[in-house]
């Protein structure tokens, strides 16, 4: 019956998990943006001339199948342990990495985790006839959620 608030979110691992596996999933920029070397490089065997563009690909981080078992499926479970903590998972790596990794990551983090779990605390929601949401992946660039109905529920009066 309150707001939940950012000391909640240790006790809240499930929603963690849940909004890590949305994250992991979504991968709302699955190319990242162009970047180019800025000398000869060798990555693996392959020689990488100065000047080539180089994209990274977070998408084939996050659908790794050795890290993450039966990608396709969303699955919150994949991010708690067997005490039913948060588990942390350096291969989950929605704001990208090392230098071009996004600065407010830790802003952005809080935010989801206090509006979803807010909004989940105060509102059940139920598909209507039409099911639940699809993602179309096939846009290039990003991914972008078909329109669909649902019906919230109002679970408590917040005072």
């Amino acid at each position: 019956d309150r707001y939940i608030n950012t000391n909640d979110k240790p006790n809240l691992p499930y929603t963690n998990a849940y909004i890590n596996e949305i994250q992991r999933t979504a991968n709302l920029v699955p190319l990242n943006l162009l970047h180019m070397t800025t000398r000869d490089t060798v990555l693996n065997g392959y020689k990488i001339p100065k000047g080539t563009g180089v994209v990274a690909q977070i998408s084939t981080v996050m659908y790794d199948e050795k890290v993450f078992p039966d990608p396709y499926t969303f699955n919150p479970d994949r991010f708690i342990d067997e005490d039913g903590k948060l588990k942390k998972v350096e291969q989950l790596v929605p704001y990208s990495v090392g230098k071009r990794q996004c600065l407010g990551e830790g802003l952005a983090r809080m935010e989801l985790f206090l509006f979803i779990a807010n909004f989940f605390n105060r509102y059940k929601i139920v598909p209507d006839a039409g099911g639940a949401p699809i993602i179309d992946k096939a846009v290039l660039g990003g991914m972008h959620t078909k329109e669909f109905l649902a019906i919230l529920e109002k679970r408590h009066k917040q005072e």
